[in-house]
């Protein structure tokens, strides 16, 4: 896939940036953080110590646990910035690299107490605590239609990842039935109509949905793909998920495990159903899970593995979650917020993108839009207030998807 590279991209060394201080100030936070939240040996806690007090000026260095099986790949991305320091390195690669060193830290991948143990299972709980409010907050999906539920689901998955769905209110909307719950005030972009309108078109094939956060966010994720496999008995739903714990709470494959379980054991009877219905779906296949190095590695989209381009390729519909896949799809650079994406990248598949403003990254906006917004609201790009359905087909009707 292509892209247009002369594009800056986010890094921490532009003074007074978002980048900037993600690597000064929240990296080394999170680190202390992971210690403060766990009870690892002092050996482990140590090192992750000795990782926040390397940011910002640290040097950039090969992983030390060299029996990973991911290694030799990290060992390949990390070439061009060994012996640079941390804000010498593009913001993107620096996170997913703070996040690897992370888990080196903690003996993740190494024979040990620490082996497979996810840092971050803490933020995890606490997400599905947020997840069993949010669901308290609106009507029974169960009774609406399927294309009526994925419909509501478009809104309800983007804001999900917000941590008081109050602000989004959604109980009682529309003669009682549950619908899209975000404030349509916050939405820069919103081409959900045109998403519906090719999904309503999709009856055999297979949608690609790329996750990102544990918690309310999966949840109402999951419900997504109960919706769509309850459109049609020809549709198959695969999800992308990350190799390794990885920004605190975004979803790696055991989560989805777990939180089919909390559904099946939750007190509300129409969730509870739900996942039985996935449950059976996973044994069926017609649920499937897939992760890949490339999902928590720093390669952009417009160098994507062919392998992944050939996989997503094969799909109906993508469905891109959260800033940080956002973020991939645009390789992590600060486009001009007006450029349209048929002037960035070609998807593999019509594209649909769900997207909370966490990053100062946008595009496909309206001319003078960004400005506005600007004005309005100063760290609009930021600050986590603003969301994106943005659908990116370039003119793909579904009759010309490969079903797979």
């Amino acid at each position: 896939m292509t892209m247009i590279t002369s594009v800056p991209v986010l890094i921490g060394s532009e003074p007074g940036s978002f980048a900037e201080d993600t690597i000064i100030r929240r990296l080394p936070e999170m680190a202390r953080r992971v210690i403060a939240e766990n009870y690892f040996d002092e050996p482990v806690n140590k090192r992750l110590s000795d990782l926040a007090d390397d940011l910002p000026h640290g040097l950039i260095r090969s992983l030390h646990d060299r029996q990973a099986a991911d290694w030799q790949d990290w060992e390949q991305c990390l070439r061009p910035w060994i012996g640079q320091n941390w804000l010498e390195m593009p913001l993107f690669a620096a996170e997913m690299y703070f996040y690897r060193r992370i888990l080196e830290a903690t003996g993740y991948f190494l024979p040990g107490s620490y082996q497979g143990f996810d840092p971050f299972r803490v933020q995890k709980e606490l997400g599905l605590q947020q997840a069993e409010n949010a669901l308290n907050q609106i009507d029974p999906l169960s009774a609406l239609t399927p294309l009526e539920r994925i419909h509501a689901l478009i809104a309800l998955s983007l804001w999900a990842n917000q941590a008081d769905l109050s602000l989004w209110p959604v109980k009682g909307a529309g003669g009682g039935k549950a619908q899209g719950g975000g404030s349509r005030a916050h939405l820069v972009a919103d081409q959900a109509e045109d998403a519906m309108a090719y999904i309503r078109e999709l009856v055999c094939g297979r949608v690609d949905l790329i996750l990102d956060n544990f918690g309310s966010e999966l949840i109402f994720d999951l419900l997504m793909a109960d919706a769509l496999l309850e459109k049609t008995p020809r549709l198959s739903v695969r999800l992308h998920v990350r190799p390794h714990p990885c920004f605190v709470s975004d979803v790696i494959a055991p989560d989805i495990q777990w939180a089919i379980r909390w559904m099946k054991s939750f007190d509300i009877g129409w969730v509870s159903l739900v996942g039985d219905r996935l449950e059976q779906a996973l044994k069926m296949g017609r649920l499937q899970v897939s992760t890949h190095f490339y999902w928590g590695s720093p390669i952009p989209a417009g160098a994507m593995p062919p392998g992944i381009h050939r996989e997503l390729g094969g799909a109906g519909l993508i469905i891109s979650k959260g800033d940080i896949n956002y973020r991939r799809w645009l390789g992590d650079a600060r486009w001009e917020p007006a450029t349209p994406w048929s002037e960035i990248m070609q998807p593999p598949a019509p594209l649909l993108l769900l997207r909370v403003l966490k990053s100062d990254i946008a595009a496909g906006l309206q001319p003078g839009q960004a400005q506005d917004l600007g004005r309005q609201d100063p760290a609009w790009m930021v600050n986590g207030r603003w969301g994106m359905i943005q659908f990116v087909n370039h003119g793909i009707s579904v009759h010309e998807v490969d079903p797979g």
